[in-house]
């Protein structure tokens, strides 16, 4: 998570791999106010981590 170009928001971000190579990224801009509770953060972050590891997951196993 960090600063984004654009004004007032945040973003986050976690790597897509297929196997040991990174084959993208999957990022949610956040507005700054919703970026400032802990609670909501932690809850964004999880969600973008969990959607990067699906897509891993299918790239990396072939699941359709």
């Amino acid at each position: 998570m960090g600063p984004s170009p654009l004004t007032g928001r945040d973003v986050v971000a976690a790597p897509v791999w297929r196997g040991s190579t990174v084959a993208g990224a999957v990022s949610l801009l956040v507005a700054h106010r919703h970026a400032r509770s802990a609670v909501v953060r932690d809850r964004l972050v999880a969600a973008v981590l969990d959607s990067a590891g699906a897509i891993s997951h299918q790239l990396t196993c072939g699941v359709a």
